[in-house]
């Protein structure tokens, strides 16, 4: 009889100390799909916003094609490389942090916290 008794529905709310023991033990309600929707939204969004920024990226990647004199090559070189450094660093700002960003906040809105 007490098999019956635990499938049915619960007519009190849990305690308070039985949902800190849950959140302890990890037990509590998160939506993995939601999340997966956000992220895929997140890439979407920064996606569509990439036509704001193409033209300057595009012109800063085109300056590292560009060749003076063979001379002056070693040094086109070592400018290139740091060009090239400056141009990955700001594809990195530009589209890693806001997308780290969206799903820390989704995470922490949609999950079960940042924890």
């Amino acid at each position: 009889m007490a098999e019956n008794e635990q499938s049915q529905e619960r007519t009190e709310e849990p305690t308070q100390r039985r949902l800190d023991k849950a959140r302890e033990d990890g037990e509590v309600l998160s939506s993995k799909e939601m999340l997966v929707f956000a992220s895929g939204a997140s890439a979407l969004i920064i996606l569509g916003s990439l036509g704001f920024f193409s033209k300057g990226i595009l012109d800063n990647w085109a300056i590292l094609f560009n060749f003076g004199h063979p001379d002056e090559l070693l040094s086109a070189k070592t400018g290139n490389a740091w060009r090239s450094f400056s141009i990955i660093l700001t594809g990195a700002a530009i589209f890693g942090v806001p997308t780290i960003i969206f799903i820390l906040l989704t995470q922490a809105f949609v999950g079960n916290g940042l924890t």
